[in-house]
């Protein structure tokens, strides 16, 4: 409040952390409503002609009961394409989202909205060493700062290297062990509980860990598709919030390694992009193709047949979007052939405007910080935690850190052999070589063995043709397809059969049940 006093609107760029907020200036009669640089935190709200109604949670905005509940059908579309509905809108039509990194003002009944914080291309030509050296200083500040708090303050701990490296750099700032915690499964390609284990005993940790099982996914899904307020198709949700769930029980606050796949190159789809151009040049392309689509999905969580199926979909269709192809494993004729009404908009609409011109991969990161980090991964964190009465921080989204590593050029982050170069560069010396080499993994469940055995009847009851005409969004022919051709292992749909189940459990609690 005494930063606005000194400085008006501008304060905001004085702040480092997570925020939203309101803040009603008397003398001005205007509201005063900001949201963080990345968008950890949420910001909803909904205005006609008689009032403004705002809040952290759209639920909040509908105890008002003269707001109609209807779908949005191009925020549907929207969803379907990306697993998440991008800012501004929601699934609810006439209830919105303010942008990460932007203000409104609310002033005689009108809604104006800035945007005060961007990523803007400016690469950096420092040599290699220099900038090893400064990520390695900024990401031992960010976390550092994150450790200040009137209670104790725990680590999530996957055995990745975004979270090892948040674990490795708080237990060095930290008077007492620090606690841990960990979550792993029964499947074993999914499983990095050891590698978590391996960190902890490093950096002697007070560590916690906990095996989960398909049997708890089922009554998980149906209550936490109500607490999110909407559709939601990350997986990552439940293991997101079992592990949240594990740590309250113990502490209050947690640090998270969220940001690092964005910032310095650790998804598969980066990978791909790198490897289009080498690869459009191999002659006989369509012969392997064709070898390639005849392979059966394995059960690994990735594993090279798998892999190599999701690059041929993405290389073959879409070319110009072949970064979301990569991402969502879904063309537009999928989108087409799903849906029972005609899309107004093409549904990858909303990324257009962030194609800035960053040199080579780096204008894929950026496109990733501006919406699939804030809509997707920031929104999973925020409420998994939120839900169980966690804090949870990010120290890798610290925006002086991401500043930085958006202009460190592609070719340090993603090589031919490698992910995450300047990351595993900065912490060769600090982290276990087991952990700076293994092969990405991600934090996730094995639900696509899980809905070909303990629950395929639950995913067919769900999305039956009855329950799919009656809510009437989704052609049931085409989503018995979609079915018919994961429980066989001709395609892996597990993502396009959980993003419609999320709608159909958001829009029997919303819409049907009117919660």
């Amino acid at each position: 409040m005494h930063a606005y006093e000194e400085y008006g609107t501008t304060c905001l760029k004085l702040f480092n952390g997570m925020f939203t907020f309101a803040l009603w200036d008397q003398n001005k009669e205007q509201l005063f409503l900001a949201r963080d640089r990345l968008g950890v935190k949420p910001l909803h709200y909904y205005h006609n002609q008689e009032k403004f109604l705002f809040a952290s949670e759209i639920k909040a905005i509908l105890e008002d009961e003269t707001i109609r509940r209807r779908v949005n059908k191009t925020a549907l579309s929207q969803f379907m394409a990306f697993e998440y509905v991008p800012a501004p809108l929601t699934m609810f039509e006439n209830i919105f989202k303010l942008p990460a990194g932007h203000f409104a003002i609310f002033k005689e009944n009108k809604l104006q909205m800035k945007k005060y914080w961007d990523l803007h291309p400016q690469e950096n030509k420092k040599s290699k060493e220099r900038l090893i050296k400064e990520t390695q200083k900024l990401l031992e500040d960010s976390i550092q700062k994150r450790l200040l708090a009137d209670v104790p303050v725990a680590s999530f701990l996957s055995g990745g290297i975004d979270s090892s490296t948040v674990v490795a750099f708080a237990s060095k700032h930290t008077t007492k062990p620090l606690q841990t915690f960990a979550i792993g499964f029964t499947e074993a390609s999914y499983d990095e509980s050891k590698d978590a284990k391996l960190v902890a005993e490093t950096f002697k940790t007070n560590h916690h860990e906990k095996i989960i099982e398909a049997k708890a996914i089922i009554p998980l899904f149906e209550k936490l598709i109500p607490q999110v307020d909407e559709p939601f198709g990350d997986l990552s949700l439940f293991p997101t919030y079992l592990i949240s769930e594990f740590a309250q029980q113990q502490v209050k606050v947690s640090l998270s390694g969220d940001g690092g796949d964005e910032l310095y190159g650790g998804y598969d789809w980066y990978k791909a992009q790198y490897l289009a151009k080498p690869y459009s040049y191999i002659p006989a392309k369509s012969l392997l193709h064709k070898t390639i689509h005849k392979q059966k999905q394995t059960k690994q969580s990735k594993g090279l047949i798998n892999k190599a199926k999701r690059f041929v979909e993405g290389y073959e269709k879409d070319k110009k979007d072949s970064h979301l192809r990569w991402m969502n494993n879904r063309s537009r004729k999928d989108f087409q052939n799903l849906l029972n009404y005609e899309i107004a908009q093409d549904p990858y609409h909303p990324i257009q405007e962030f194609k800035k011109p960053f040199p080579k991969l780096n204008k894929n990161f950026y496109l990733d910080i501006k919406t699939f980090l804030p809509g997707d991964i920031l929104t999973k964190l925020d409420r998994a935690s939120m839900m169980t009465s966690l804090e949870a921080r990010e120290p890798l989204l610290d925006y002086r850190l991401v500043e930085h590593a958006i202009n460190i050029p592609s070719q340090y982050k993603v090589t031919f052999t490698d992910r995450k170069y300047i990351l595993k560069k900065a912490m060769q010396n600090i982290l276990p070589k087991k952990i700076l080499h293994k092969k990405k993994q991600g934090f996730t469940i094995p639900m696509k063995h899980w809905m070909r055995n303990e629950l395929k009847g639950y995913v067919q009851e769900t999305l039956s043709q009855e329950n799919c005409k009656r809510v009437g969004y989704f052609n049931p022919n085409y989503v018995e397809r979609v079915l018919q051709e994961h429980f066989s292992q001709k395609r892996d749909n597990q993502r396009h059969i959980w993003a419609m189940m999320s709608f159909m459990q958001w829009h029997k609690n919303y819409i049907e049940k009117n919660i």
